[in-house]
């Protein structure tokens, strides 16, 4: 399971790297066709109209590249559940058999006395 936590993380940050890279390079491309339309008010204002719609293209690219990333991170989480869960299931077995058999012996013998003394002894 470790293995499939590592390839999601890789995923994830090259998800974030590409989308930090196209978001930067859209951003320069927009600036400069948007400067460069120097003529008629008409075809400046169809510029504007293609860049304003690049850049809401490249919001609807980015908020669905976080929405990936933050699924991913559910499953990693998930996946991490799953492996303290392999591990601390088993400890907290040998845990109660710790404390229960001196608590069964205790109460066969139908003393209260004994009690830290003989958890201890169990240890």
């Amino acid at each position: 399971m470790r293995i499939i936590v590592d390839s999601i993380k890789r995923q994830n940050d090259q998800i974030y790297k590409t989308l930090c890279s196209q978001s930067q390079s859209n951003l320069l491309h927009k600036r400069s066709q948007v400067t460069s339309a120097s003529g008629t008010a008409s075809t400046r204002t169809k510029s504007l109209l293609l860049a304003h719609e690049r850049a809401r293209n490249t919001l609807i690219n980015i908020t669905n590249q976080m929405d990936y990333i933050t699924y991913n991170d559910r499953r990693i989480n998930e996946f991490l559940v799953e492996i303290h869960k392999k591990y601390s299931i088993p400890a907290a077995c040998i845990v109660f058999i710790f404390i229960g058999a001196p608590l069964g012996i205790i109460a066969r013998r139908g003393t209260f006395e004994l009690p830290p003394q003989s958890v201890l002894d169990f240890l």
